[in-house]
Order: structure tokens, then C-alpha cells, then sequence
């Protein structure tokens, strides 16, 4: 069964079906296969559509073809049209769904987890991402770097896939970028070098749905970001008997050259190996460092109240090391720390590219429970899954206890705020409710002599102004801050989101749906007093 279309608009528009049965459907042009992907495809009136750029293969014709026994119609209602965008009658009310979140990002269409291959490549910030096109969950198989561009950080144009799978046996797992700004690897100065993983997919047409051996860490390039080329050589860093090691940072080497952090395996557990590389083209290994799973990120920072700088090591958790890297080895020293103290974060990754040591900007996957990698009906109205925190700018200080990294947002999110604030201001009140907008940005003082608690949805926190002590979500997290007494508090809450900066120090990030949500403080006592601004979309 099969059925070719000509590209004359260079889109296809898929109907998909929230819980329909997917099938394995095979893409070749000029005989050639370019993806084989597993689609939910429905032959009546789809839950929502997604759209598949063929551009560059505009006048060409495209064959999609089942590889295991499927209803035929199902292809027959695939359409060819123009760009997946507000303007396409397919897709009117994109970004506009009622459970979008207006300053967050968020795919189009599709799921969305870890950040990917962020850098800046001096005149936009490119954010990559783990992504599902063409359903709401996960999906292994289907998984491409999804893209987007911004030039303040904070806006982003969606634009079309990085990287994409081209077999069914494996799909484009998490990665990194840096710029090569010497032209070391061949491809010209100022090129992207994107590295990933080719990591082994489940095969769905068994029974046991076995998982495919992975391949390793494999690396492409780019002259704008846009579409990457593999390097002739694959993979730069093979995996040892397939396992699935994985979401390779790429960085510059401080002694020279590059380096590349990679999660691995050994009979000791979870660890990051090291390698190192003069040339991006032939990789050793150089050391381990035991005790970090899946996503590791590594970059220096120079203390905010003088010093030499650090280096800052990190996996998917965000439980943060600081130590020096020398001789391609990290030396780990003093205590670990959470990145964000909240309930909802994982696999942060900063932003290459940009100059100086004093700060970087940071993103992680902000996840919501709820929004499930094997449930299509959580949410029943949403065609796409997930968002991004805010970016953030995280600082090194020395404080009396050791190193610690700061959390903030970046300034440009202030431009957000539209009109005046609306200010209340509470004295010697024991119990207070604040309505907060569902986006919004407030700033909050709260001063009391004794221990008081925030409540907002599933987010509990505790704080003793007399020793700075906090206590998340009875008990989960605590941390002591660098400042004490009054304390003050950043809230941003958007349609499925809720995140709290403290002291300009730390944050901590919920995921939930915010319509009607109110912040409760209860406590002896309290004097409140509160700015609260609206916050426009993004998507204007």
C-alpha cells in the first residue's frame, strides 16, 4: 500500500487521531528513504493536524508507503498544501489554544521535553529541543530537535526541525552545540557543530517491543542552524555493545580544543566520561566522574564577588557541582545543590556561544505530571505537550558556606509587563489571599518575625525569616539562603506554569494549570506588600 504525492507547496499535512492506533509509514524521494516514522493517522475528521516541511524538495514527488498491513484510506487522507502556520486554514487557531502558555515556550504542534543544543550564534539564540512532531506523546521513533529562534531570549519563531530521524530503528536524542569558530572541523569559521545521540528505538512490531541497539554520539554541522549535515565519520563516539549512552555537551576544552561530556554506564553505576578532541573529528577519552545521570551540562563562571572562575558540572537533576576541570578531568569540591527546588524540572542546559564567564543563561523542560508520556487524553483540547521554564541567568557567589549558584530571570522578560501594576499592601495580618493573574509577573515583600507558609495549587513553601531556612513541598527540598529576614519574592505564573525566584537566589518551578489558582500566606503577623503586573504573550 502506498500513495505519492508531488510537492508542489512543500508541506504534507498529517490528520492525527489523540488515541488512534499509530502504523509505521515509510517516506522515500527519488527512491530514497528519508523517514520512517509511526503516525496516528485517522481517516475521518482528525483530533488535530501536523504538518511535515519538504521544502527543499519542492517540485519532486514523495511516496509514503506502509511497512506493516495498515487500512489503506489512511494515507489517502494526507494533503499537500502551504506552511504549517495561523494563516492555514488547517490550523486556525494556533498558539491560541486555550490551555497555551502565553510566555512560555511551547511547540506548534506535538510533545516537547529536554532543551537542546542551545547557543547563540551572535545574533540569535538557537533553542533545540526533544521533540514529537506529529503526536502528543513522546513516541521514541518519532523524535527530531525541534527549533526555535529568538534575539532577546525571551520571543521565539518556531522554525523547522534540526535534525531529523531517518530510520525507524533509532530516533535524534538529546544533545549540544557550540560554534566553531576557528573552522577546526572543516566546515568553515563561525560553523554550528551539533552533537547527539543515535539512540535505539522501540520496536513496536513485536511483541516484546524490544529496544534497538544504540549507536553512539554522533556529530553534524550547519553554516545558519537551520539544516545540518552529518559528519562523513559516524559515530564520533561509539557506545559499547549498543548500550544506550547518551545526551553528549559539547565544550571548549580550557587547555585547547574541544571537549564533549557523555552519560555513560559502568559497573559502578551512573558517571560522565570525558573526552577530548583537537580537531572535532577524532575523539579519546580522557576520564570519568562517578555519580551523574543522563543530560550533563559543564561550563566555567567566574565568582560575582571576585576570584578566578569555576567550573559548574551538573546532570538531568540540576544538582550542581562546582570544582576546577584540568588535564580532562573535573575536580569535584564542596557540597551539591539543586539548580531549582520545585517539583517540576529536568534537564537543563545552558546556552553556548554567549561571551564572558560572569553569568549564563539557562533553560530546562518544565514538566507537568499531568501532561503524561503515555496518556493521550490528559489534556483532551491540547494538539501539543509540555513547555519550557523561563531562561535564566545563573551567577556563581561565594558565600560563608562555599561556592553557590544563583537563579534569576533574564532582564528582557521585564518587557513582558503591560500597564500599570496592581499594588496591594497588608499590615499585622495573620492569614492573607493574593488573586494573581494567569500570566502574570508580582513581586512580593513579605516581613514577619516568625515562620510563615505559601500555598499556590500543589506548590507548599515554608520560610523562617530569623535563619533564612526553606522548606519545600513539606519536606522535599531545603536549603538555607545567603540572606535572611524579609523575604522577597519574584511569582511568574502562566496558563501551566507557576515558578518562584527567593531573595535573588533560587527558584522553584511547578507545573500546573494556573485558571483560578490563588497564593495563600499564612503565618503570625505579616506585613505583605505586592506588585502585580499582567504579562503579554509571546505569540502576538
Amino acid at each position: 500500500m502506498s500513495r505519492t504525492i508531488e510537492l508542489k507547496h512543500g508541506w504534507l499535512h498529517l490528520p492525527i487521531g489523540r488515541c488512534a492506533h499509530p502504523y509505521y509509514v515509510r517516506f522515500e524521494i527519488d527512491g530514497k528513504q528519508i523517514a520512517e516514522l509511526r503516525l496516528g493517522l485517522v481517516s475521518g475528521e482528525p483530533d488535530f493536524w501536523c504538518g511535515m516541511e519538504l521544502e527543499q524538495y519542492i517540485d519532486k514527488s514523495v511516496t509514503l508507503s506502509f511497512t506493516e498491513e495498515a487500512p489503506e484510506a489512511l494515507l489517502d487522507a494526507i494533503c499537500e498544501g502551504g506552511p504549517m502556520n495561523a494563516d492555514n486554514t488547517l490550523y486556525p487557531n494556533l498558539y491560541r489554544e486555550a490551555l497555551r502558555p502565553q510566555y512560555h515556550f511551547s511547540s506548534r504542534r506535538g510533545w516537547l521535553n529536554d532543551p537542546n543544543g542551545l547557543v547563540y550564534d551572535g545574533e540569535r539564540f538557537h533553542l533545540y529541543y526533544q521533540h514529537n512532531p506529529y503526536g502528543i506523546l513522546h513516541g521514541g521513533v518519532n523524535i527530531h530537535w525541534g527549533h526555535a529562534v529568538s534575539a532577546d531570549g525571551i520571543r521565539w519563531t518556531e522554525h523547522s526541525d534540526g535534525i531529523r530521524p531517518w530510520v525507524s530503528t533509532r530516533h535524534i536524542a538529546s544533545g549540544s552545540c557550540v560554534i566553531d569558530e576557528e573552522g577546526v572541523a572543516g566546515y568553515g569559521k563561525g560553523a554550528i557543530i551539533a552533537a547527539f545521540t543515535h539512540l535505539g528505538s522501540v520496536n513496536f512490531r513485536t511483541q516484546t517491543h524490544e529496544t534497538h541497539p544504540s549507536e553512539g554520539q554522533f556529530l553534524a554541522w550547519s553554516k545558519d542552524g537551520e539544516r545540518f549535515t552529518l559528519f562523513p565519520e559516524q559515530p564520533a563516539i561509539p557506545t559499547e555493545a549498543g548500550k544506550s549512552w547518551r545526551d553528549p555537551r559539547i565544550f571548549r576544552d580550557p587547555e585547547g580544543g574541544f571537549g564533549i561530556a557523555v552519560y555513560e554506564t559502568t559497573d559502578k553505576g551512573n558517571c560522565v566520561s570525558f573526552y577530548h578532541s583537537d580537531n572535532l573529528h577524532t575523539w579519546s577519552r580522557t576520564s570519568r566522574a562517578e555519580d551523574l545521570y543522563e543530560c550533563p551540562d559543564l561550563f566555567p563562571l567566574t565568582p560575582a564577588n571576585g576570584g578566578a572562575p569555576k567550573w559548574v558540572l551538573y546532570g538531568a537533576d540540576g544538582l550542581y557541582r562546582i570544582g576546577e576541570f584540568t588535564h580532562g578531568a573535573f575536580h569535584e569540591e564542596g557540597e551539591r545543590f539543586p539548580l531549582d527546588y520545585g517539583l517540576c524540572t529536568y534537564a537543563g542546559q545552558t546556552w553556548n556561544g554567549v561571551g564572558g564567564t560572569d553569568a549564563r543563561m539557562h533553560i530546562s523542560w518544565l514538566r507537568d505530571d499531568k501532561l503524561s508520556w503515555t496518556d493521550a487524553t490528559s489534556y483532551p483540547d491540547m494538539p501539543f505537550s509540555q513547555q519550557m521554564t523561563v531562561p535564566c541567568l545563573l551567577k556563581l557567589v561565594e558565600s560563608p558556606n562555599g561556592y553557590r549558584l544563583t537563579r534569576t530571570p533574564i532582564p528582557a522578560l521585564n518587557d513582558l509587563r503591560t500597564g500599570e501594576p496592581k499594588a496591594r499592601c497588608l499590615e499585622s495580618v495573620n492569614e492573607a489571599v493574593l488573586e494573581l493573574p494567569t500570566q502574570g509577573d508580582a513581586l512580593i515583600n513579605i516581613q514577619s518575625e516568625a515562620p510563615f507558609t505559601l500555598e499556590l495549587g500543589i506548590a507548599t513553601i515554608e520560610y523562617d525569616p530569623e535563619s533564612g531556612c526553606v522548606n519545600f513541598d513539606r519536606g522535599n527540598k531545603r536549603v538555607k539562603l545567603m540572606r535572611s529576614g524579609t523575604l522577597s519574592l519574584r511569582l511568574l505564573t502562566d496558563t501551566m506554569s507557576s515558578e518562584f525566584f527567593l531573595q535573588n537566589e533560587i527558584s522553584a518551578s511547578y507545573g500546573q494549570e494556573m485558571a483560578g489558582k490563588i497564593l495563600r500566606v499564612t503565618g503570625q503577623n505579616l506585613r505583605i506588600e505586592a506588585e502585580i503586573y499582567h504579562m503579554d504573550s509571546i505569540w502576538n
